[in-house]
């Protein structure tokens, strides 16, 4: 346990030297990962709206037909004769 110890304390700049890059390349995995997660929320977020977009069926709405009423020619169309007016006195 001893000679471990002396190892350590004299070669404790090297051990320093790794764990700071074994850290900086933690934090550097971990922000990484959270990128490529947000590109594929991204990416899904996209292809959800392509698909709902193109799901999407359009109805035609077809113009209702005017109500049947009989058409009368014009030629037989009678005016109405206009109301006498009595004259009182």
């Amino acid at each position: 346990m001893q000679s471990f110890i002396d190892f350590l304390a004299n070669n404790y700049l090297l051990f320093l030297l790794i764990s700071l890059v074994l850290i900086f390349a933690l934090i550097g995995y971990l922000v990484d990962s959270k990128k490529k997660e947000k590109k594929v929320e991204e990416k899904e977020e996209v292809i959800i709206k392509q698909e709902v977009e193109e799901k999407v069926i359009p109805i035609i709405v077809e113009e209702q037909p005017e109500p049947l009423t009989p058409q009368v020619p014009e030629e037989e169309v009678q005016e109405e004769p206009e109301p006498i007016e009595e004259e009182s006195q």
